[in-house]
């Protein structure tokens, strides 16, 4: 039966510290992959911006460069002089003079070779005069049905209104050039400008400059980003000048959602500021490629976690068989102990000095127990020497109990490096408890007993527990009974803080009142219930000192704490000592101890 509780004790300590490392190992993998995810996140947004930036400004360039070339050819001196002496017919002036044909070549190739990808440059008027050149060709029916064209003349118009120097046309079909004519049946978007005659003082329109370029050359611009990606060049009325998509009809279905700002499912979407032709750009990538990037470092990273926990819980395993074992030899032995035997046998342990102290310590104080007890039992001749030398013997092995459950408790949580801290402590009490030499001590040592008391159960408890002691320096050096305040202490946690969720606290505060010396200790376990202080008051009332040998013969060994300190105190100071119970703070129990300073 000892070998099955000792392997289920292993089991157990085994199970709850890998399931305590587990959980928190997990907690701080998902903080780290939600960390992750988040930075990886505004990456991505991050790049997609700069993609979208670069997208616009690629396109800007784009229509600047020909916005530019028309300018400058705007501006020549011989094209200007060329436009002003066309006479006024009905027939294409540049067709029926070839020379100004030739001159008007001259005139526009350096403009063209500068930049090469103009996909169409021509010059008109609209007395029917047209010269073309650039990549995309145009027949004289089209040229004809172009300069009578509704359109044309809405751009002449607009041209002529002193406040206009720019017309850009969206994007349309060619009509310069039958379907088919050109390899690239493209649609094209276009700018043109006017051709002042500066000569005049009136700045009259002798001529227009159109450059047009098929829409394949935003796609150009586009042709590297991730399969999906749509691309939108909207206006400042959130007209759409081209939308760029292999899913057109997709494309256009959520055009609105995108222009005004709604969330779009499954894509990135970023938009420029204005640029200097009035275009916003809104860059919508799909989020299909970063999702699985980002499941597969889930999968990656959630795997080495489980691998991880598995390798802990294998570690964990070995070293509690191994740490656990003096702990239950320890166990073991301490059942064995009773009146007959009040000794403890360990075996020896060389990486363990602090269970080696305890043994020692036990054994001592087992020893000197025993003795005390014999002491007890052989002294008739002093009554009270013998009452007060009983009390203090209940008081030993029901303080070692509770300290032994929590070094129990302590091994339970795992928490190793604490159990050098608490052994060492436990040993100082063990040597002050073993000492019977007299039963009465200072105050600074019994105050000291109760603060390593006090730091075990802080150990134990970590931020679920704190105190405090105050004390006036001119009592520590009065004498009182010895083991008043540590009990008080510990029955805060074994009675009061039971009824009362963490975090707990206890202040301790030794101060003097005249010729007294009082000890006040306050908790916030909450008040003594009614039975309890029932049975209290009971018993203090039918107290006296000549019944002390009955009242001892009704608490067994380790019993009543508080019963045992009021026992005490009335044999020690008679009438003056001081025991008070304060029941009436909610939440709070206060209790005050104390005597005279010299007695």
């Amino acid at each position: 039966m000892i070998i099955k509780r000792r392997y289920a004790f292993q089991n157990k300590l085994t199970i709850y510290n890998a399931t305590l490392i587990a959980a928190i190992i997990l907690i701080c993998s998902i903080f780290f992959y939600a960390y992750l995810l988040n930075k990886a996140k505004k990456q991505i947004e991050y790049d997609v911006k700069v993609l979208t930036d670069s997208i616009d400004y690629d396109f800007n360039s784009l229509l600047e460069t020909n916005d530019k070339t028309i300018l400058r050819l705007a501006a020549n001196k011989e094209l200007i002089d060329v436009f002003s002496s066309i006479p006024k017919s009905q027939t294409n002036y540049f067709t029926d003079n070839v020379q100004e044909s030739v001159l008007l070549t001259k005139i526009i190739q350096p403009y063209t070779f500068i930049n090469d990808d103009i996909g169409r440059l021509y010059v008109y008027t609209m007395n029917n005069d047209f010269y073309s050149t650039g990549k995309l060709a145009c027949t004289n029916e089209c040229v004809e049905y172009f300069l009578k064209s509704k359109k044309t003349k809405e751009v002449s118009e607009y041209l002529n209104d002193i406040d206009s120097y720019k017309f850009l046309s969206y994007p349309s079909k060619d009509i310069l050039s039958p379907v088919n004519y050109n390899t690239n049946n493209s649609k094209l978007f276009s700018i043109t400008r006017p051709i002042f005659d500066y000569t005049s003082f009136s700045k009259h329109v002798i001529g227009y400059i159109t450059i047009e370029q098929p829409t394949d050359v935003i796609d150009e611009l586009l042709s590297y980003m991730p399969k999906g990606t749509i691309a939108y060049m909207v206006d400042g009325n959130n007209q759409s000048f081209y939308t760029y998509s292999k899913n057109i009809a997709y494309a256009n279905r959520i055009f609105l959602d995108v222009v005004d700002g709604e969330e779009i499912k499954n894509y990135y979407v970023s938009k420029t500021e204005e640029n200097s032709f009035g275009f916003y750009i809104y860059l919508l990538i799909p989020t299909k490629e970063s999702d699985l990037y980002l499941k597969k470092t889930a999968i990656y990273l959630f795997s080495g976690v489980l691998f991880f926990v598995f390798f802990i819980f294998l570690t964990e395993k070995a070293m509690i068989k191994k740490l656990t074992l003096p702990l239950q030899e320890l166990s073991q032995s301490i059942s064995t102990v009773n009146l007959d035997n009040l000794s403890i046998d360990l075996d020896e342990h060389k990486e363990f000095d602090e269970l080696k102290q305890i043994n020692a310590a036990f054994n001592r104080m087992g020893e000197e127990l025993k003795n005390s007890v014999d002491e007890k039992v052989k002294s008739e001749t002093s009554t009270l020497q013998a009452q007060l030398l009983a009390l203090q013997s209940q008081l030993n092995p029901h303080f070692f109990h509770n300290i032994l459950t929590i070094i129990s408790v302590m091994a339970d949580d795992n928490k190793n490096d604490s159990i050098v801290e608490i052994c060492t402590k436990l040993s100082s009490m063990l040597r002050f408890s073993s000492s019977y030499t007299s039963l009465t001590c200072l105050l600074e040592e019994e105050l000291t007993h109760t603060e390593n008391y006090l730091s075990l159960m802080k150990i134990r408890y970590e931020d679920m527990f704190t105190y405090k002691i105050k004390v006036e320096d001119d009592l520590k050096n009065i004498t009182i009974p010895k083991y008043i305040f540590q009990p008080l202490a510990e029955n805060c946690f074994n009675h009061g803080f039971k009824q009362t969720l963490p975090p707990w606290h206890i202040d301790i505060v030794v101060t003097s009142d005249n010729d007294n010396w009082k000890m006040i200790i306050t908790d916030n376990g909450g008040k003594f219930t009614d039975e309890a202080l029932e049975k209290f008051n009971f018993f203090i009332n039918n107290f006296s000192i000549k019944n002390t040998q009955s009242a001892l013969h009704e608490l067994s060994i380790g019993g009543l704490c508080l019963c045992n300190i009021y026992i005490r105190l009335k044999l020690l100071y008679k009438d003056n000592s001081i025991f008070e119970i304060d029941n009436s703070n909610k939440g709070k129990t206060i209790i005050t101890i104390g005597g005279k300073k010299h007695v």
